[in-house]
């Protein structure tokens, strides 16, 4: 058989590149991080989502998030969505109640226990959905994703501005 691969002398082969070793950078100098813009972009998902979390003083708490932080962050977006999700969340809760009422006086003119027991009924069912609405707004504010309450896009509440521009 034929040799078909060239042979090389290993003694007249080029040597092995010697590595270079960064200089190492003085205090005065920035040195850009890998991980600089996922970990700004963490803190500023940790705020976002603290903007969601403060719905526990509904419309308060949204709206101190809101007036301080910044036009353009995410916390600030995600405190306008979550201010405009409560006041969804208030303005059924607060229709729900002469609707009940209506509804069981038409349907029960004497208005007894079943119905007395049915509206704490439903207003607990809404705050269910509250809570749920809440949390959800919350665990997505953190993960970066960007979520709005359905009820949120069904009534079309926009009190304070979500992004900068229809600001």
């Amino acid at each position: 058989m034929g040799d078909s691969l060239p042979r090389v002398d290993v003694n007249e082969a080029e040597p092995w590149p010697e590595w270079k070793v960064p200089p190492t950078p003085s205090r005065d100098q920035v040195v850009p991080s890998a991980f600089a813009s996922t970990e700004a972009q963490d803190r500023e998902n940790l705020r976002a989502a603290i903007a969601q979390a403060s719905v526990v003083l509904p419309l308060i708490g949204p709206g101190l998030s809101y007036a301080v932080s910044l036009p353009g962050t995410a916390p600030r977006r995600e405190a306008a969505k979550a201010f405009n999700g409560q006041l969804s969340w208030i303005l059924l809760m607060l229709a729900a109640w002469p609707l009940l009422l209506v509804a069981y006086t038409l349907y029960d003119p004497w208005f007894d226990f079943e119905s007395f027991i049915a509206i704490p009924l439903v207003q607990g069912g809404l705050f269910l959905g509250w809570l749920i609405q809440a949390i959800t707004g919350m665990v997505s504010a953190r993960k970066g994703k960007d979520w709005t309450s359905p009820l949120s896009r069904i009534l079309q509440v926009r009190v304070l501005p979500d992004d900068d521009e229809r600001a």
